[in-house]
């Protein structure tokens, strides 16, 4: 949280602003518009928002009167956060409902499996090989990584590389 967001929080405890103390307390998906509240703010206080600890010093009934004032710009902004994230969830359910389970669950589920053999490789290995003074078949770390980056290669540029070969087949005349 920033500097000023911290000290609008301490003025705005005492008072009744659940969704300014909600959108600059919340600094996993509102981060983005506690600085449109913070710029409301500063505008209900007639300053930039780099004066907000001057004004917080001086006058700080001047800045709790801007905090109430600019209360009902943030709840909605918090509404409109809310409601972006929820039309978000919707649609990607609904990518999900239009393919088969197949066509998707490749990717978590080599997700979990190289999470797994690289845990395995330098967690659970190492401490394996000590408590039962073996020597265990190891994984070939070289291996691991090819396939890890293979798995990458078709997460992150699978629809680059499908777009490309559709432009070409389509610039082209198809395949042959």
């Amino acid at each position: 949280m920033s500097a000023i967001g911290a000290i609008i929080l301490d003025v705005a405890a005492g008072l009744g602003v659940p969704y300014i103390k909600k959108i600059l307390t919340d600094l996993t998906g509102a981060g983005p518009i506690a600085g449109e509240v913070i710029d409301a703010i500063a505008k209900e206080a007639g300053v930039t928002p780099a004066e907000i600890p001057t004004i917080a010093k001086e006058a700080p009934g001047t800045l709790e009167s801007a905090i109430v004032k600019a209360e009902p710009a943030a709840a909605e902004l918090w509404i409109s956060y809310v409601e972006s994230q929820r039309l978000m969830g919707e649609t990607i359910a609904l990518d999900y409902e239009k393919e088969p389970w197949w066509a998707w669950a490749w990717r978590p589920l080599w997700m979990w499996l190289l999470g797994f053999l690289w845990g395995y490789v330098f967690v659970a290995q190492p401490i394996l090989k000590a408590a039962l003074l073996k020597d265990l078949q190891t994984v070939d770390v070289t291996l691991l990584m090819t396939v890890t980056g293979i798995f990458v290669t078709f997460y992150m540029g699978g629809h680059t590389a499908k777009d490309w070969f559709t432009k070409w087949r389509e610039t082209r005349g198809g395949l042959g």
